[in-house]
């Protein structure tokens, strides 16, 4: 069996693959390292600058700030990439990257961001907090008992690292007696949740001066198959939040363009929150040619071997021309840049290939390297005339209007799945349609904000977003 990695390091003098194979970085012991590789345009770049500068200020409050991208275009990088700055760089600032947040319900909420504070800082920590919290100031005890007073008067307990304080700290099931014994009257529930959270952050904030930031992943997945109306109920929770805080907590939120222009959005389901946030965000764009060079640069320059990195071309073993191809083979979009990128270099050393030129990307890319059988397709007219016969739509004659018969069938198939989602090869065969015209129509569906197509480790699977309701 090839040792690729070993000829990866003899042929290129990179220590591995830099490009990951899947497009997504690990999220792992080397995560920095790749967090570090991010490529910019300058209307991006200027937005971040802007960011930065409502994070770096004590004074200024910045609730909430808007990552928005279609699948694939660096929304997971670009958190992790803030992550690293404002640990080096923002002093008064602690970021806290949170994956997912499994459901829509306050609770939910507030156990997911307290996983992430318990996960990060460690109880320990969180112990010291509270008994530096027992000299807090007189009015910002006031508030912090205004907001939740059973919190408040666990403060010595939380001090004095109490185990059964700390379970109703992370919203563990209380029976009557514990709650007796601890001397409070509810455990945090639904109702008392996001009032619990905001007082948890201002005594972190007030005790030590730190504001949490947290870097929400993967909200669309949050949202998937919910109905329009706790959508808007989600809406309304987050702009409780808003209301109830100050400089104490900023979050940064990965999502869809159909957060501000499907029928998801928040400027329908929520004006008031949009009042709040509707210039607080930063559209990720496609990478032009220069971009996806000079990314292909850095990864190369990360990865390079100290020894040789002065020796090779920056770009080596890509010539210009192989970039450019790439480029226009992936659109620009990152993740599908990088994947190619990816099987490209194995590829290659698999073949001993000192230069990688337009050829052998193209060769790639069409599968002439490797024993992998083309993915199988299917004739069109034959597909149209089984829609013909099926259809309970206008007769669909051309590829643009079986395009719109699939969005109505790739709908209803979701609707009838268990938990509304299928894998997409197992979409193609319920809709009897070739595997990359469904995938085509389901990138449409997500940029509409109808469904949620995400990439899984054997292909991609397909969420609906909304029932309507």
């Amino acid at each position: 069996m090839v040792d690729l990695t070993r000829k990866i390091r003899e042929l290129y003098g990179l220590e591995k693959n830099p490009f990951p194979i899947t497009g997504s970085f690990p999220l792992d012991i080397e995560e920095e390292r790749y967090a570090s590789i991010f490529v910019m345009s300058e209307k991006v770049a200027k937005k971040i600058e802007y960011l930065l500068k409502l994070l770096e200020s004590k004074d200024r409050t910045i609730p909430f700030f808007f990552i928005v991208g279609d699948y694939g275009y660096g929304k997971t990088h670009f958190l992790k990439y803030m992550q690293y700055y404002i640990h080096r760089n923002i002093a008064h600032a602690y970021a806290l990257y949170v994956k997912r947040i499994n459901d829509i319900s306050p609770l939910s909420i507030y156990r997911a961001l307290i996983d992430s504070i318990f996960r990060t800082l460690g109880r320990p920590l969180i112990a010291s907090i509270f008994k530096k919290a027992r000299k807090l100031d007189l009015n910002v005890r006031d508030k912090i008992e205004r907001l939740f007073p059973d919190l408040s008067n666990l403060i010595d307990k939380f001090a004095e690292n109490d185990n059964l304080a700390f379970r109703w700290l992370i919203a563990d099931e209380m029976s009557v007696d514990m709650l007796r014994d601890l001397n409070v009257v509810q455990t945090i529930n639904d109702e008392n949740a996001i009032y619990a959270l905001v007082a948890l952050l201002k005594i972190i904030y007030y005790t030590i001066g730190m504001r949490i930031v947290f870097l929400i992943d993967e909200l669309d997945e949050t949202l998937a198959g919910r109905s329009r109306k706790d959508i808007a109920r989600f809406y309304d929770n987050m702009r409780q939040i808003v209301d109830l805080s100050g400089p104490e907590v900023s979050f940064i939120m990965a999502v869809s363009p159909g957060i501000f222009t499907g029928t998801i959005s928040i400027k329908e389901l929520s004006p008031a929150l949009f009042s709040r946030v509707s210039e607080l965000y930063i559209y990720l764009e496609k990478l032009s040619k220069d971009m996806l060079m000079e990314l292909v640069k850095r990864y190369l320059r990360e990865f390079r071997k100290p020894s040789v990195k002065r020796l090779y071309d920056p770009l080596f073993p890509f010539t210009e021309d192989a970039i450019s191809k790439v480029h226009d083979i992936t659109g620009g979009v990152p993740r599908n840049a990088l994947m190619l990128l990816g099987k490209i270099l194995d590829i290659g050393a698999m073949l001993n290939k000192r230069t990688i030129d337009m050829f052998f990307v193209s060769e790639v890319a069409e599968g002439k390297t490797t024993d992998v059988a083309p993915r199988e397709t299917e004739d069109v007219k034959r597909i149209i005339q089984e829609a013909i016969e099926e259809a309970s739509l206008p007769t669909p004659r051309t590829l643009k209007d079986l395009r719109e018969y699939l969005k109505e069938r790739i709908i209803n198939a979701l609707r009838k799945a268990s938990g509304g989602t299928l894998t997409l090869s197992a979409l193609a065969r319920v809709v009897k349609s070739p595997y990359d015209l469904v995938l085509e129509t389901c990138k449409t569906l997500h940029r509409e904000g109808i469904v949620l197509l995400k990439r899984s480790s054997r292909g991609y699977r397909v969420y609906i977003r909304v029932t309507r309701i």
